[in-house]
């Protein structure tokens, strides 16, 4: 069974690791700081930063499983979503934080926080001119 779940997990990374970026519009208007319709890797890694600290709600350098799914929770409840897509949403918040804790010591580090951050930024980067845009969605 650990195999199973392990195996589930590891080929599950790249998918898990996205599924937060939501779809190609959604990444721009999240991530776009400037408002200039792209996203540059800059503009990227300064709001992943900022959501790294801001979930990191005791300041130690890691995510805790509970600090986590506290900051899903809350972007998730500002769509204001019915209870049983809520809760459907959380459960797929325990999936993604043990995919990436890869190293199974029960936070998320920076660097796992930014591997999958940029397992993001490059799925969308279509066109790999190091932008992310609706460019991409037409070329991709």
């Amino acid at each position: 069974m650990k195999v199973l779940l392990s195996t589930c997990v590891l080929l599950g990374l790249p998918m898990l690791a996205s599924a937060a970026s939501h779809d190609l519009m959604t990444f721009v208007e999240e991530y776009d700081l400037n408002h200039d319709g792209a996203v540059s890797k800059e503009e990227f890694e300064q709001e992943r930063d900022r959501r790294f600290a801001a979930t990191d709600a005791d300041h130690d350098g890691g995510l805790t499983r509970e600090e986590y799914s506290n900051e899903y929770r809350a972007r998730l409840t500002q769509k204001k979503p019915d209870a049983e897509k809520l809760e459907r949403q959380m459960k797929q918040t325990e999936v993604r934080f043990t995919a990436l804790d890869s190293n199974k010591d029960g936070k998320i580090s920076p660097a796992e926080f930014a591997y999958s951050g940029w397992a993001m930024f490059t799925r969308h980067d279509s066109t790999k001119d190091g932008t992310v845009s609706v460019k991409d969605k037409v070329d991709g």
